[in-house]
């Protein structure tokens, strides 16, 4: 008789019971069968690929090979009926975290199951469904399992960006933490591991980061959170992303600006240097300087004209009209020399103004080449109120997500603490099925003893009445 350890006979079940439930699953036809018995074996082969640890024994593995392909089956994966589509996309999660980090199908197959995957998200704030269970377990199971990594290394950055519009726009203040912390890791997961962001992968969070009363704040917590654990990552895409919306800077939530080290008062102020700019540019054009000349001309022919009236005489004319015209001369230098002075002086202030633009510094320097030293003053204070306002939101953010990662943490604590309880359930209710199991084996072998020494009993006596017979048949022939 074979012995078997108890670890060996469960495995050896389980192989048995997971190979026959894929051949059942695998001969039927979906289509023809009623739906709420297809529900039924679809839950109960649920139930049976939870047992099964990730990267099982090769028996196990081999078992599962008949329900992995009739879960595959196009009759499953697009059936009519939207429940029967979401039991086969949470009986192939479990296959996905069974078989990770490898994908268990080639890459087309693969893309449809992805997509029925991230359709059954499309409904979580439906929480009063009857298949809400079955949708937070598909999420459970994925942040678990790390399966959005198959996602990106086989680059399907769409359905990523489907999948992220759907965790913000179902995502509902009556949702538990565990909802929303899972859906934190698996969008922190994807962003973390992405060796290059697309920016159209930002776009679904900065839509929630609008400053619109008509965002969920859970979603926009959801979205802030995502982006500050990822903030090291995310700032060059993250402001691609900002310029690909077509949406300012300032129409965003700080956390936005913070992240791509883009204060909003450096933005406000940089917006009034390049008006500063353009302001100087118009007044430091040259005016001509021929006005002055040609007034003078006119009023030196004046003055001859009345010379000539009064009867001055050319000896007497020819002083004058030299007299005037070093007079002219000089007015006309001084004239040339006063705009040219004025334009060099525009022009310094313009380059000045350039410079601190390009330098990405604030417009007090240009304020401090004002000949005024008071203008000065408000453009000090209020640098100084910037990063006041700076230093309060940076520690408010930091405040805000030591309160998350601790929220986090407790929570993790609890949904540990309810695994292992329920581990422990699940070990105490297998202990005794397989001590019964082993009672009824004992028992059974006790009976056979008892047949056994039965038979052993019944053969001696066999064998004392075929010694008698034998005694008697010789009395006889005697």
């Amino acid at each position: 008789m074979w012995a078997f350890s108890d670890k060996e006979l469960d495995t050896k079940l389980r192989t048995i019971l997971i190979s026959e439930a894929g051949k059942t699953l695998l001969d039927l036809d979906p289509t023809l069968f009623p739906v709420e018995k297809l529900l039924q074996l679809l839950d109960k082969h649920f139930y049976f690929l939870l047992t099964v640890e990730q990267s099982p024994p090769s028996s196990i593995k081999n078992a599962l090979s008949p329900l992995m392909k009739a879960l595959s089956a196009e009759t499953l994966l697009k059936h009519s009926n939207v429940d029967v589509k979401l039991f086969t996309a949470s009986c192939i999660t479990e296959v996905l975290r069974i078989n990770g980090p490898v994908a268990p199908y080639d890459d087309d197959k693969m893309k449809e199951v992805f997509q029925l995957i991230v359709s059954s998200f499309e409904h979580l704030d439906d929480k009063s469904s009857l298949s809400y269970t079955k949708r937070t377990s598909i999420l459970n199971t994925m942040a678990k399992s790390q399966v959005c990594v198959l996602m990106l290394d086989l680059g399907y950055d769409a359905l990523l960006i489907e999948m992220f519009q759907h965790f913000l726009k179902g995502l509902r203040d009556h949702h538990p933490l565990k909802v929303y912390t899972d859906m934190e890791d698996i969008m922190t997961l994807a962003l973390a591991k992405s060796s290059d962001i697309p920016p159209g992968l930002l776009l679904p969070i900065l839509h929630y980061l609008k400053k619109d009363d008509q965002v969920p704040q859970r979603s926009r917590r959801l979205a802030e959170q995502v982006l500050i654990n990822c903030s090291s990552k995310c700032k060059t895409n993250l402001a691609e992303a900002v310029e690909l919306s077509g949406v300012s800077f300032e129409k965003y939530t700080d956390v936005v600006a913070l992240i791509c080290q883009m204060p909003l008062t450096a933005w406000k102020q940089k917006k009034v240097v390049a008006h500063e700019k353009e302001k100087a540019a118009k007044v430091s054009t040259p005016e001509q300087t021929c006005v002055p000349r040609r007034r003078l001309n006119e009023n030196e022919h004046e003055a001859v004209s009345r010379m000539r009236e009064a009867g001055v005489n050319r000896q007497e004319k020819r002083p004058l009209e030299m007299a005037e015209e070093e007079n002219l001369g000089e007015a006309e230098t001084q004239t040339h020399k006063r705009a040219r002075v004025e334009s060099c002086t525009l022009h310094k202030a313009h380059g000045e103004m350039v410079k601190t633009v390009g330098e990405g510094e604030p417009s007090c320097r240009a304020h401090k080449s004002s000949p005024d030293p008071k203008d000065s003053q408000p453009c000090s204070v209020t640098h100084q109120l910037a990063k006041v306002k700076q230093s309060i939101v940076d520690s408010l953010t930091s405040v805000r997500q030591f309160s998350s990662e601790m929220e986090t943490k407790e929570q993790s604590i609890v949904d540990t603490i309810t695994i292992v309880r329920q581990f422990r359930s699940e070990l105490e209710r297998k202990e005794q099925s397989i001590v019964d199991t082993l009672t009824s084996v004992r028992l059974f072998r006790s009976e056979m003893k008892k047949k056994e020494d039965n038979l052993e009993a019944s053969l001696q006596e066999v064998d004392v009445l075929g010694e008698k017979i034998l005694g008697i048949n010789k009395i006889l022939n005697s």
